[in-house]
């Protein structure tokens, strides 16, 4: 008796898949983003924006952030990020760069998830309990450019672009312009184009925040 064959993704399956792994890794970098905007001199600006800190219930001396929205719940630790809403949970998972369905009836803390808590769904599923999240992103990013200089972010972007070039992602407006993309065409948008703009010096001038007290820094995300 002959096992049951699965059926062979399709192009545009593949393509979704493909579209989801370069969003998960924009994702990868904006945790270093809002890492950097948890220490910014000015404040924490993920409290100003209306997250709650709380010391996370896993690793030690880390910081869960959530942000309480009608139909709407997100939070944020340093390895992962979880978004629930009354279609389901989904969770990004920082240390595997990649989203996952939340099949666990318990929280995701971080520290605290094993793999029969996480299923890969399809890319369809995936697409669709992943786009409140990214909405999310966009929406954020929308209220940061209104309350920081547009420095700030690309001198953020040069610092990770230093440390982890590898794992540089887009340059700040090129990711929230891609992943508004992403959200409206599904299976469509072009894969992202990671190399460095020609003409460097078209970057706004560095950010020179203002000077103040020295006090120890709030926890970083990253």
């Amino acid at each position: 008796m002959s096992l049951p064959v699965s059926p062979q993704p399709t192009a545009s399956t593949r393509a979704l898949r493909r579209l989801l792994r370069d969003c998960a890794t924009g994702l990868y970098q904006q945790f270093y983003y809002l890492g950097k905007d948890v220490t910014c001199r000015e404040g924490n600006l993920l409290l100003e924006y209306g997250f709650t800190k709380a010391p996370s219930e896993g690793f030690k001396k880390t910081s869960c952030y959530t942000l309480e929205q009608p139909g709407f719940t997100l939070e944020l630790y340093g390895s992962c990020a979880s978004c629930v809403t009354p279609q389901g949970q989904v969770v990004f998972l920082r240390p595997k760069n990649r989203f996952y369905h939340w099949v666990s009836p318990h929280r995701c803390i971080a520290g605290r998830w094993s793999a029969a808590d996480l299923d890969a769904g399809t890319a369809d599923s995936l697409y669709t309990a992943v786009r409140p999240l990214l909405q999310w992103w966009l929406t954020y990013e929308a209220w940061l450019r209104e309350r920081m200089p547009p420095a700030y972010r690309q001198q953020i972007h040069r610092e990770w672009k230093k440390q982890n070039r590898r794992k540089s992602w887009l340059t700040p407006d090129q990711d929230t312009d891609w992943v508004a993309s992403f959200l409206q065409q599904g299976h469509e948008p072009p894969r992202p184009q990671l190399r460095s703009p020609r003409h460097p010096s078209t970057y706004p001038a560095r950010y020179h925040a203002p000077q103040r007290r020295a006090s120890p820094p709030p926890l970083s995300l990253c």
